[in-house]
């Protein structure tokens, strides 16, 4: 009778560790699935603060370039 429940138990066993080793993959596809999210988010803020530092730059020239012009205007009208 004990030899009927060894063998018994023995599906159960290996479905018991089949099923340990599909949550451990699993676990591992979900962390290497937000691996990859998290990499994308940082990839996408950096490239939004280049962006960001670019468009400052930007603006930044054209206030600059807009000051030099009124100064070089306001020089030609005051020198005739």
């Amino acid at each position: 009778m004990a030899h009927l429940e060894r063998t018994a138990t023995k599906p159960q066993v290996r479905r018991d560790k089949i099923l340990v080793l599909l949550r451990a993959s699993s676990f591992r596809a979900l962390f290497h699935g937000f691996e990859l999210l998290n990499s994308f988010w940082v990839t996408a803020l950096a490239i939004y603060n280049l962006a960001f530092l670019a468009s400052a730059a930007i603006i930044k020239g054209a206030s600059f370039s807009l000051i030099f012009a009124r100064s070089a205007s306001s020089k030609d009208r005051a020198s005739p």
